[in-house]
């Protein structure tokens, strides 16, 4: 696990050495155990590493190949690498490190761009072709890895953050307007290669740039999309089709030459994976939860202890409150880049930064289970989010007076008074933020809208935070392979009877405890930013959204903001997701001072 940059500049100068260290000094939360850069004429290669696979000086990044032809800075883990490894070598490939990222090397050597096809793996890196001088940017199959790049035409500048990406003086902080409505409408961007910033853009998931000539193109190379339109699987072995194909994932997720345990939060997906990931090692699993003292609805532990008593793994917990929340949030949004998706960033901080002083360095976690399986009720209502429908209400302060439940807006931004500044909406105009659709099955369509929109958002907080503490978070139920049978499920096998992630929950029946199995509620990680904002947080949060460095960005209607507020603290109304928005935005302006255009 690295973090990654890098400058191509198209008009044959030399690349600028001190941008570059400043680029990889940037990084360096990602990669504490080594630095390294690489330079030939106008291009750059930077490398912040997290030594996980060979940790030794021999895997120094960027690697060249043997002949000095391909140089390659890389970022995630290739799980299958021992397997290519024996492929490549039986084909006379001679390897000089135990890392994957040699194995990335060879690959490519071996089969082109078409090895990204052969990985297993989370990933993106830049591989630099000196041959026909051409710069690959790849990116694994569900972007659990990110990569973000400017490019304007004179040179490239690419990233493992944005935030690194501002180091280049040409590169702007504007704010993308629309960027802001798709958050209100979906709580992340539609565009799938565009950010909160206009110079900014993301190699998409599943996707590959090839920058010749001063030419980006980019290009997809596997979308989630066919596996649904694939022929159904059907039949009786299904159940033990999906326990096989966990029990590989969680083998190969495994592979580390560091330190390893587990996320475990009390719910099916962390259960399941501390279960197979502690049938797998031989040693007891270190675990690690987090939890609220602010009642049940926030404290999970109930469940988490039956798990910890199941497989008596070695079992470590943190129990954040509002002081830490005051202190940590403005690095979270810092560290996060873009506004969040939601308020559990803070509490999987608070988990990484547990994770990291116990001294593990690679962490297992259940990320992905609802998406792939089917976990959200709203699959089974063929609605919109449940969280989309209670924002775009809260977001209109003649229905929050009210207690009417009506839209934020109604065929445009400009059409009617909402929450919105004036400004603002005067500048988005017309614009409706439109979800895509791919498939006539309501219920597929709304599974694959989460897994090529939705989830994008939530890695983003798994990479940010898992980072920002320097630890590898992996992902088994991720596992392209995993996910590529689950697409071929129908969805009424996937839930029978209404039951979510009823396939799941049969086939690892035997390794989570009856308890959990058999769990109707869903949690989610939820933190207790209501009650804080009721009580202690609530000065803090009224200095922040209603003080003369918000309000002047033009974004939210002071009235708005103040009546949000003030319903908060008088009525029974839910109204802490809309507050948590309005919230995120403030933080990320804070921290990011980006410009406005309205």
């Amino acid at each position: 696990m690295c973090g990654i940059g890098g400058v191509l500049r198209f008009d044959g100068a030399e690349v600028d050495l001190g941008l570059l260290r400043r680029m990889a000094g940037s990084l360096a939360h990602r990669g504490p155990d080594d630095e390294g850069v690489y330079t030939a004429g106008p291009l750059g290669l930077v490398n912040r590493r997290l030594a996980v696979l060979d940790p030794t000086p021999q895997g120094h990044q960027p690697m060249g190949s043997p002949d000095g032809s391909l140089w390659l800075t890389h970022n995630g883990e290739i799980y299958n690498y021992q397997e290519l490894r024996a492929e490549l070598s039986a084909a006379g490939r001679v390897f000089k490190t135990g890392t994957d990222t040699e194995v990335i090397l060879a690959a490519f050597e071996a089969w082109g761009i078409a090895c990204l096809e052969r990985f297993v793996g989370m990933f993106a890196f830049a591989l630099w072709d000196a041959r026909d001088d051409t710069l690959w940017l790849a990116r694994d199959r569900l972007g659990i890895k990110p990569l973000h790049y400017a490019c304007d035409g004179q040179r490239l500048v690419f990233a493992s953050e944005i935030k690194t990406l501002f180091l280049d003086g040409d590169v702007h902080k504007e704010m993308r307007a629309e960027a802001f409505a798709e958050y209100l409408a979906y709580t992340h961007p539609l565009e799938r290669d565009t950010t909160w910033f206009k110079d900014v853009h993301t190699v998409p998931p599943g996707c590959y740039g090839r920058v010749n000539d001063g030419r980006l193109e980019v290009t997809s190379w596997w979308d989630p999309v066919d596996c649904y339109r694939r022929s159904p699987a059907e039949g009786p072995d299904l159940v033990h089709e999906v326990r096989e194909q966990l029990e590989d994932a969680v083998t190969l997720h495994v592979r580390s030459d560091v330190s390893l345990g587990a996320y475990l939060s009390g719910g099916l997906d962390s259960s399941l994976v501390v279960g197979l990931v502690a049938e797998t090692l031989p040693d007891p699993v270190w675990t690690f939860s987090g939890a609220f003292a602010e009642g049940e609805r926030y404290d999970e532990r109930r469940y988490v202890r039956l798990v910890v008593d199941r497989w008596h793994t070695v079992h470590h917990e943190v129990v954040p409150d509002d002081e830490a929340f005051r202190h940590d949030i403005g690095q979270v949004a810092w560290q996060l880049d873009e506004p969040s998706v939601g308020v559990a960033a803070f509490s999987q901080y608070e988990v990484c930064r547990l994770v990291k002083d116990s001294g593990v360095k690679v962490v297992n976690g259940g990320q992905g289970g609802d998406e792939v399986f089917g976990g959200y009720p709203r699959y089974l209502r063929h609605t919109e989010p449940g969280w989309a429908g209670a924002l775009r209400q809260a977001f209109d302060l003649p229905v929050m007076k009210a207690h009417v439940r009506r839209r934020l807006y109604d065929g445009s931004f400009g059409r009617r008074v909402t929450g919105l500044h004036p400004d603002l909406a005067r500048r988005l105009g017309d614009f409706r933020p439109t979800r895509p659709s791919a498939l006539a099955d309501p219920v597929a369509d709304a599974m694959y809208f989460d897994l090529r929109y939705y989830l994008p958002a939530l890695l983003q907080v798994e990479d940010r935070m898992s980072m920002a503490m320097s630890i590898e978070s992996r992902l088994p139920l991720l596992d392209h392979r995993l996910v590529e049978l689950a697409a071929s499920i129908p969805s009424s096998t996937l839930m029978p009877d209404g039951r979510l992630k009823g396939l799941l929950r049969q086939s690892v029946a035997d390794v989570v405890p009856t308890e959990i199995v058999e769990r109707r509620d869903k949690a989610g990680f939820p933190t207790p930013f209501g009650p804080w904002v009721r009580g202690p947080l609530g000065g803090w949060a009224r200095d922040l959204l209603l003080g003369p460095d918000f309000t002047a960005r033009r974004v939210f209607a002071p009235r708005y903001l103040r009546a949000l507020l003030d319903l908060h603290q008088k009525t029974p109304l839910p109204m802490t997701y809309p507050l948590w928005v309005a919230v995120s935005v403030a933080l990320w302006f804070e921290a990011f001072d980006p410009g406005i255009d309205w």
